[in-house]
Formats: structure tokens, sequence, C-alpha cells
């Protein structure tokens, strides 16, 4: 009857199992023998459908706790559970209720589903009963038929009235069975199921009161009602069905009593001057108010609270004001307000969250203080082409996602508010991906900006002027020193200091202060006197010429190197380079041919070794090749992806002819430019969270992995330094074998680097930005003037290989000698 399945990637205890599938046996116990519904996989729609048994599966699905699917999937009921329920839980209930409604009736009207599976609970549950009446009115019950769950209250204060309320539900299934249901959740359904109320009532016993006559009455009256329905107008809820299109005043008269739009509501291209009405409209799909060139006024929309799409109010030029949108809360959709002569916000008090973009430009807004309560937007922020000093207001905004307007891909947008200086508010905001692109001025400058410890600075984060120059790309590559930001803060000499900003004196000053300069980034130590930032790259302001740091040179590289080794070091002349390598069918392999052309720019001899998959042109003479099967792991999902990873080189480690050392190197990294081993060699970490590893974040996949092995080295009493760069660092191999042992890597997922160098490294610098990753946020292919002059290692992420195909093309044009058909 009932077959469990656990998703893949999903844990839980054999205990939890069990419990839940005593709670399903216990439910169905209760519907079949005490409520004596039809059998699902014996009759009714289900059963018609083909259904034979009741799969439940077993998922991560913590906001709908549990879906029931209307169809039947390979002769299965599908019903899908979350995987943290509480042992006494009555969400197996309440969804295998669900399945009894759905064999009875294809109607899905929320308050009779969701409210009558709520009701359901109280048969294993005593649940609270609110301070509830039946409807007495109009208004009353067009409230309930926009209820859903909490329509619990309904149901249980009618079912008081009734003597035997468990025959009164199986009555009233079997009398909605006899409709055929056209849409399943059409307001219509709402009659047929009014008459099946009344049609049960004179059926069975029931206690009279003076509510439940008004209530009966009401039905009654609402069904007389509806004998001649209105087109496009639902008579018990006073719900316009579609689009709702309005040219004049007079027309705005004929709706005030619509309570509900279940369509836009469009008062575009109108002479209108004045919209006032809309008194008892309480919900509605989308507005929109576009181009309405004499419009200065909108007013009345007293009961106006939910919008489930979009908000359109633009184009509206003499438009100053939208107090009447006071009561909203949330935006299901889009929210645009650009192209009015808005001076504030005032109306948006309440509003919390919007599903996509929020667009506020080109109005006259000097500030944002009415959005104090904002603090989810789906999609971009625009707020350019105002007279905004500050972002005050949105200081409680925490989530926001880069998205494409027009040919333009960004999060935010502020150019064109002359005197913005501060954008301190932007503090607690985290790009959903981590990737915050921001559009600004060319010269723009400010006195206030989000500090390094703000969850703002945690952002993947790229500025770019509204032409699309790119101003600041140092969150491309992900390094955390906040300098390159703070570059775009106003120095408090407003640009002037003589030291660095004065453009004669100045730029000459810096030029040969860097031209002096003989080791690598990351050996500058000056001071600014009025404590601007310098960044270790060489960006002394956005104002100014940039003056870029030259890669290192070969001997610098060996000069740095010996100053930051540890003492077991690589120092040799022959460096063994390390592929673990799998070939998905559609990859041509380029990604590895070019990879391998780009080991010339190691300095030292190298010895190559593949493990794994092995492709048709692989020179088998000249690269030492070991075949391995992938290795896949139903309870690590995707993670396996490491697992297989470490066992691939491990196994070329344990081969005698593998060196002291080796470079464990992927196909997706690029050597761009001459780089010692040594220098390559010197491990380089993005942040230390030794202490205090509350603050590591995981937003992404392999974050999980580094979380894994920083609560392992911290069980060990090892430094917490983060090492996951994706760069071929260099590895003693007997040291490698020790650690891929100690941690079970063969059967627990790590991102090894930060394990390895926590506890065998002694010598690390900060990293630095000598690597360049690729990912998809990058639209246009990437050229050779796009790389900064401190790049030596270019990675690409899944999907960004075109990108820079023709550029690793242009660098590496000649076969090299592990190419068969060079």
């Amino acid at each position: 009857m009932f077959k469990f399945i656990v998703a893949p990637n999903i844990e839980v205890s054999k205990t939890y199992l069990q419990n839940i599938e005593k709670l399903f046996n216990e439910a169905w116990d209760i519907f079949i023998n005490q409520l004596h519904f039809k059998n699902p996989l014996q009759e009714g729609i289900y059963y018609n459908k083909g259904a034979r048994y009741i799969q439940i599966t077993i998922k991560d699905i913590p906001i709908q706790r549990g879906l029931v699917a209307a169809n039947v999937q390979n002769e299965a009921i599908q019903i899908t559970l979350h995987k943290g329920l509480t042992k006494n839980t009555a969400t197996p209930l309440h969804e295998l209720f669900h399945v009894f409604q759905y064999n009875y009736s294809d109607i899905n009207n929320m308050w009779f589903m969701e409210g009558l599976a709520r009701w359901s609970q109280n048969l294993i549950q005593k649940r609270k009963m609110q301070n509830e009446t039946l409807p007495q009115n109009k208004d009353e019950l067009a409230t309930l038929l926009y209820k859903k769950h909490e329509a619990e209250y309904f149901w249980r204060k009618l079912f008081e009235f009734i003597e035997d309320e468990k025959l009164f539900v199986k009555l009233l299934f079997e009398e909605l069975s006899k409709y055929n249901i056209e849409n399943k959740k059409d307001l219509k359904n709402n009659y047929i199921i009014f008459e099946a109320i009344l049609q049960i009532l004179s059926k069975t016993k029931y206690i009279y009161s003076k509510e439940l006559e008004e209530f009966v009455y009401l039905l009654y009256n609402i069904l007389q009602q509806n004998t001649a329905p209105k087109e496009n107008y639902d008579i018990a809820t006073d719900t316009y069905i579609g689009d709702l299109n309005i040219t004049t005043t007079d027309e705005i008269k004929q709706y005030s009593e619509i309570k509900y739009i279940q369509g836009t509501l469009n008062i575009s291209n109108t002479n209108i001057s004045i919209i006032d009405g809309f008194i008892n409209l309480k919900e509605v799909t989308n507005i929109l108010i576009d181009k309405n060139n004499s419009l200065f006024k909108i007013s009345g929309f007293n009961s106006l609270q939910t919008i489930n799409g979009f908000i359109k109010i633009i184009n509206n030029k003499q438009l100053k004001s939208i107090k009447f949108l006071h009561n909203i809360q949330t935006v299901g959709s889009s929210f645009y307000l650009h192209n009015n002569s808005l001076e504030n916000l005032q109306g948006l008090e309440q509003l919390h969250s919007v599903g996509a973009s929020l667009s506020l430009s080109n109005n006259k807004l000097q500030n944002l203080k009415e959005l104090k309560n904002l603090t989810t937007i789906n999609g971009l922020l625009a707020i350019s082409f105002n007279q905004l000093k500050t972002l005050n207001g949105i200081e409680n905004l925490k989530s926001i996602s880069t998205t494409k307007w027009g040919d333009k891909k960004f999060a935010i947008k502020l150019y064109n508010n002359t005197h913005l200086k501060d954008i301190q508010a932007l503090s607690n905001i985290i790009e959903k991906n981590n990737n915050l692109i921001i559009i600004i001025d060319n010269n723009q400058n400010f006195t206030s900006i989000p500090d390094a410890n703000s969850n703002f600075a945690n952002n993947n984060i790229k500025v770019f002027d509204k032409n699309g120059n790119l101003l600041l790309r140092n969150k491309v590559t992900k390094t955390k020193d906040w300098s390159l930001f703070e570059e775009l803060v106003m120095c408090s000499t407003n640009n002037n200091c003589e030291i660095c900003r004065n453009k004669k004196y100045g730029y000459s000053w810096r030029k040969k202060f860097y031209d002096n300069i003989t080791t690598p980034p990351g050996g500058i130590d000056f001071e600014c006197p009025y404590n601007k930032p310098w960044s270790w790259y060489g960006y002394i302001s956005k104002t100014e010429k940039i003056i870029k740091k030259e890669r290192p040179t070969i001997k610098e590289q060996l000069l740095f190197a010996q100053n930051h080794q540890d003492d077991d070091s690589f120092n040799g002349d022959t460096i063994d380079v390390v592929y673990p390598y799998f070939s998905p069918e559609q990859d041509s392999s380029d990604e590895l041919r070019y990879s391998l052309r780009s080991l010339q720019n190691i300095y030292e001899k190298v010895n190559v070794w593949i493990v794994g998959d092995k492709p048709d042109w692989l020179n088998t003479n000249t690269v030492n090749y070991i075949p391995h099967t992938k290795q896949e792991d139903n309870i690590w999902g995707d993670e396996s992806r490491y697992i297989d990873s470490r066992a691939k080189v491990y196994l070329a480690t344990k081969n005698k002819k593998i060196g002291s050392h080796f470079i464990f190197m992927n196909d997706d990294l690029y050597i761009l430019y001459p780089i010692t081993t040594t220098f390559m060699g010197i491990p380089r970490y993005y942040h230390d969270y030794t202490g205090d590893l509350s603050k590591f974040r995981v937003t992404v996949e392999y974050h999980k992995t580094q979380l894994r092995g920083f609560k392992a080295l911290e069980q060990k009493g090892l430094p917490l330094k983060e090492y996951s760069l994706h760069w071929p660092y260099v590895h003693k191999t007997s040291s490698f074998i020790n650690m891929y042992e100690e941690f079970q890597m063969d059967k627990i997922p790590y991102n090894h680097e930060s394990i390895y160098f926590n506890k065998f490294s002694k010598a690390h610098i900060p990293y630095q930005g000598e690597l360049l990753r690729i990912n998809k946020i990058i639209n246009d292919e990437i050229l050779l003037e796009d790389i900064p002059q401190n790049v030596f290692i270019l990675n690409n992420k899944m999907k960004s290989f075109r990108k820079i195909k023709n550029l690793l093309h242009t660098l590496f044009p000649n076969p090299s000698i592990y190419e068969r058909d060079r």
C-alpha cells in the first residue's frame, strides 16, 4: 500500500522512517475505518487513473512540508514529505486527507481543500480554536472564500452544529463527486460546494441556531443571485475576473463594489487627472497605471492589501505621491515606480518584500526613509536619476538579485544622483548568488561605505559606470582585500593630497614608488596620512590614472620564495603534475588540451600524470596515464566528485615513479605567464576562521565540503585558514597520502586544500589576486587586455570555457608534446 523513498542527498534515520510509516498507517485507518472514505486504490478518481499504491518520497521541503500530486505516475499516488518533521506531526494525516479529497472531486478551491485538511488534523490533535462565527453576510462570505489553511476554523464552527461531523464530510465528498469539474480552482466551484452543503444539511441531523440559520439563508440567497451570473463577475466574492481596463473617471465609479480583481487593473494612456475610488478593493493580481499625462493624484484604495503580481505605476510625469499604497506589505512580482515625479515614498512604510525588481529611477526622491521595513527584493534595485544624498532607509534590506534589465545585468543602479555620498545603508545586502553588480557614475566618490566586516563585503562585487566600463573587478577573483572597494571612498582631502592625488606631482611620485618595488604584490607597506586605504596591487584612485604593479620576474619570484617557504618545500629541477580527469560525453576535452599546453610556463621541468579518462588525442608516450573509473556515491550525490577527484590523485601518489612533491592540477586551470614552482607553491589563503568558524558562510555546494573540513580540523585543534582557491597547489607526496588516509577521503567529500595546508604548512601568505576566475556572470568573451597585470593563473568555471577558448588559442596555438595529433 505504502512505498517509502528517500531522495538523493537526503539523510534520515531508520527511526524517522519507521515513525512516518506508523503515522501514515494510523491516518489510513482513520479515513478508511472511521470516516469510511473510498479506498483510492480500489475505487474513485485515483483508481480510475491507474493508482495501485501510494509512494511517499522524503525530501527537503521546509516551507510546504508536504505535497500531493493529483496525477498518478507509474501506478503510484505521489506524496512528498519534508525530511525534518517532528515525532507527533499531523502532516502525514493532512497530506493523506488530500489524497481522499482528490479521489472524490477535482475541486481545489483553497478554503475547501486546505481548510478541511486542517480540520482533519483535529482527529488526532487538539488544535486551539479561534473565536469564529459562520458568515452572516456577503462580505464575511467573500473573506472566507479567499482563505486557505485558516478556513479550518469555519469548518470547525460549522461542525459544532452537526451531530456527526465525520458523516457530514463523507456525504459532502460523495455529493461533490457527482459534478464534472472543468477548472479545479474556478470561483464557480464555490457554488457547487454551497449546494452540496445545503444538500447534506437536509440529510443529516444538526442543532438549530440563529447563526446557522443566517448562514444557510445567505447561501440560498447567493445561489439565487447566481442564477443569472454577470460576465467576468463573481457575485459571491465581488470579484472581477480578467483584466479591467479603465479609460474614464465614470468607469472608476462603476466598479466601486469590487473587492478582488483576478487580472490586471489597467489605467493607461488616459486623460484622467485624479484616480479616486476602488475603496473596497482588497486584492488584485496586477496594477498598471502608465502614461497618464494629466494624472497628478491617486487616492482611495482604502482596503487594498495584497498584490499577487506586479505594480507598474510609471511614466506619469505629474504624479508626486503614492500614499494610496499605505497598506501594501508584499508585492508578488515587479514593483516599478520610475519616470514619475515622486518627491517621497510615503505609502510604502509597510512594504517588506518585493517578488522581483524594484525600480524607483527618474523621480525627485531625496531619501528612502519610508523603506525602513523592506528586507527582500528578488530582483534588482534601480534608484538612478534622483536627488539622493544618502541611502538611509534601506538598512534592513538583506536580499537582492543581480538581474538583466535591457542589455545590462546588475543588482543596484545608483548613477545620476549627483550628491550621493553615503551608501553605508547597503551594509546588510547579500546578493542571492553572491555576485553583486553595481552601476555608478564614472567619477562618483563616496564618503561613507559598508565596512569590511559587513554582509555587503562578502559579495563578489563588480562596479561599472553607466556606459558599461568596468571600474572595479576585485571580487571576480574573490579577493578579500576590501581596500579595492574602499578605493571608491573620497579622501578626506577631497582628492587634493599632494602625496597620492595631485595630478602632476602625485602621479610621478606614485610611479617612482612602484618602480622601486622589487618584491611581488603584497610587499607594499605605506600609510596615507589621511588614512586612505591602499590596495595591494596598486589601485590608488578611481578619479586619477591607475598604476599597477607588474608581475614579478622569475628572479623576483625565486627571491620572494626563499623568504616564504617551509623547510621541506619543493626545491628540485623537475616536478610531477597530476591531473584527476573525468570527461563528460559532451566535452571535447579542449579544456585539458589547453591546460597541458599552458604547462610550458612552469619554470621547472614537468612530469605529467593523468588519472581517469583518456582523450583520444592523448600521447601516452609522454604522459603517465592511469585508468580510473569515476566514483559515484548516492549518499553524497554531486559532492561525490570530491571523493572521486582525491581518489584519482591518491592512486597516482601510491605509484613508485612519482617524486617527493607534485602539483595538484585540474583541466580548467591555465598558467598564462612564466611562474616558478617555488613561487606557485607558497600556500595562499583567503581568510582565517581560527577561533570564529561561525563567520564562515555556506552559500554554494563546495562550501559544504569546506565547512566539513573546518569542523574536522577544529576537532584536532588545528588552524582554520581557507585555502580553497582552485589553484595549482604544490603538495608533498607523503603528506598528501597521510592526509587522505587520516581523514578518510575515500568515503567523505572534503575540499582538501584547507585540510592539507592547515595541517602541514607553516609558511603562507594572504591571497593576492594572482588567479582570475571566469564564471557565468561574465557575459563577454575574455580578451588578453582583460587580464589584470598581477594574474598568473586562469580558472574557468563550468559552462564558461567558450568565453576564454579564443584567448587560450592565442596564447597557446601550438600542440604540446602531450598531444598525439600534434
